[in-house]
């Protein structure tokens, strides 16, 4: 079975490049402008293997998005990787509840490095 990843950005141009680069290595991929976009596609039916999820957005932003899935059992259990340019202290005041950070502007051989280690690792729904 395919893996499916989730990209969560509120900049169109981010989420189009990682979502293209995805689905060039064979991932199927899922995107959102905010985490109530993503909390909506997951809750509907789109079980990601990966979300790769910014950190400031608006509507629903990257803290408030991982709260919410960690209360849901249906979603806890789902990978996140913060994708964010923030400074290193905001970075380890919410590094503590995703699997892994990344910093932007992204590196493309590290990105589908996190994306395959994770989902080697991922329980595929």
């Amino acid at each position: 079975r395919v893996p499916c990843v989730l990209v969560v950005d509120d900049d169109p141009s981010i989420c189009d490049a990682v979502t293209s680069i995805l689905r060039d290595e064979r991932y199927i991929v899922a995107s959102a402008s905010n985490g109530r976009e993503a909390l909506e596609l997951m809750r509907n039916g789109f079980k990601p293997a990966a979300l790769l999820l910014d950190l400031w957005m608006p509507d629903l932003d990257g803290p408030a998005t991982i709260a919410e899935m960690k209360a849901d059992p249906a979603l806890a259990s789902v990978p996140i990787v913060l994708i964010t340019a923030a400074g290193d202290a905001e970075i380890k005041a919410h590094a503590h509840r995703a699997d892994g950070v990344m910093k932007k502007p992204l590196d493309l051989y590290e990105l589908l490095d996190v994306v395959e280690e994770i989902v080697a690792g991922a329980r595929i729904w």
